[in-house]
């Protein structure tokens, strides 16, 4: 697998973890108390992941495009 098809899995996860927040945040307005706390808790840590996939997958264009620029430099 390429460095840019793996960061395209990674982004590809990030937008599954943002659909899946979309569907938790809908669940709020029917909760409280503890059961509440729980799912703002459980929604703010699928942000982190969503956001850990989408730096990953930045990091590895990113790279990816330094290693062409690296490879021009050489010529």
């Amino acid at each position: 697998m390429e460095l840019t098809e793996l960061a395209d899995e990674y982004l590809k996860q990030a937008n599954k973890l943002l659909e899946r927040i979309h569907r938790l945040n809908k669940r709020l307005p029917h909760l409280s108390g503890n059961d509440r706390l729980a799912l703002k808790r459980r929604i703010m840590s699928l942000y982190v992941d969503a956001a850990e996939c989408r730096k990953y997958a930045q990091h590895m264009k990113n790279y990816r495009k330094g290693e062409q620029n690296d490879e021009q430099n050489n010529l």
